[in-house]
């Protein structure tokens, strides 16, 4: 039957496989934050250059609880947010604060991505690759007090990643403006 369609037959082929694709992949999304589903915003205030957002989210059994991020992104005038930045204090399972950035889906994925503050010497920090989505491709630190300390005495946060096939880089700068006023938010 497909040998006299080829051409079509391949197209409805191409067509299930994505459209199971994104069943699979919302349902991971789903299973990973059943109850951001059912969160509700709370307030949004800025801090400079960065951004507090905050929501009621449901706990099983108890009073609901506010969690806050403080988000930069970074864009050009011609696209408003090619990098995000984000400072998240626990939720998702975990107890501890941490660093999420979300890049580009045309990310190289082979090499990790590396951030330093105000262009120190010192050795970069290295954030770990978790996966891609359609906003783009996550990757993450674990806030540490050092860190914390490090971000809150600097102005500029610099990151560096491999796009494609590992020969091009991506280099991006988050401006520290406000992060120290608006961490207090979130913690």
């Amino acid at each position: 039957m497909c040998a006299k369609k080829l051409e079509r037959c391949l197209y409805m082929q191409r067509f299930v496989n994505g459209f199971v694709f994104s069943v699979m992949l919302l349902g991971m999304v789903l299973l990973a934050e059943p109850v951001y589903a059912q969160a509700t915003f709370s307030r949004s205030q800025a801090y400079k250059d960065w951004l507090l957002q905050c929501f009621e989210v449901p706990v099983a059994g108890q009073k609901a609880e506010e969690r806050c991020t403080l988000t930069q992104n970074v864009g050009t005038q011609k696209v408003k947010r090619i990098a995000s930045l984000s400072l998240i204090k626990g939720g998702e399972g975990r107890k501890e604060s941490f660093l999420r950035l979300i890049l580009p889906l045309e990310m190289y994925l082979g090499e990790k991505v590396t951030m330093v503050v105000d262009e120190e010497s010192a050795k970069p920090e290295i954030l770990e690759w978790l996966t891609c989505v359609t906003d783009g491709c996550l990757a993450e630190l674990k806030m540490t007090k050092p860190l914390l300390q490090k971000l809150e005495k600097g102005t500029a946060l610099n990151f560096n990643a491999s796009l494609y096939n590992g020969r091009r880089k991506l280099a991006m700068k988050f401006s520290l403006l406000g992060f120290t006023d608006g961490n207090k938010q979130v913690q």
